[in-house]
């Protein structure tokens, strides 16, 4: 979506360079939070330390919701042992947590 909105940004504003970068969302807020890059896309809100971080280096932001993710979730009907998962079973599985937990689908 970015990658679009800059080259039709660019198309009417053809004396000005956008660049996108691509990098991990950690990454990417401390860039924005050091003032670096103009504009930051994350798939998960920004956190308190990087709010805290945004607001010592006097980087002011606006939260702009553009899309959702969303994971689906299918169980292949030759398999044996998963007639269905719950909504709360996937919950357990992927908080955090779980982590170093859970380590197998049994």
């Amino acid at each position: 979506m970015t990658e679009a909105m800059a080259e039709e940004f660019q198309k009417q504003n053809k004396d000005i360079k956008v660049t996108v970068g691509i990098g991990g969302r950690g990454g990417g807020f401390k860039k924005f939070c050091r003032g670096e890059t103009d504009i930051s896309n994350a798939s998960r809100p920004i956190t308190a330390s990087e709010q805290k971080a945004c607001k010592e280096a006097g980087i002011e932001y606006i939260e702009l919701p553009v899309a959702l993710d969303a994971l689906t979730v299918i169980v292949h009907p030759s398999n044996t042992w998963a007639s269905e998962m719950t909504v709360a079973e996937l919950k357990k599985i992927w908080e955090p947590e779980a982590q170093g937990k859970i380590t197998n689908w049994k």
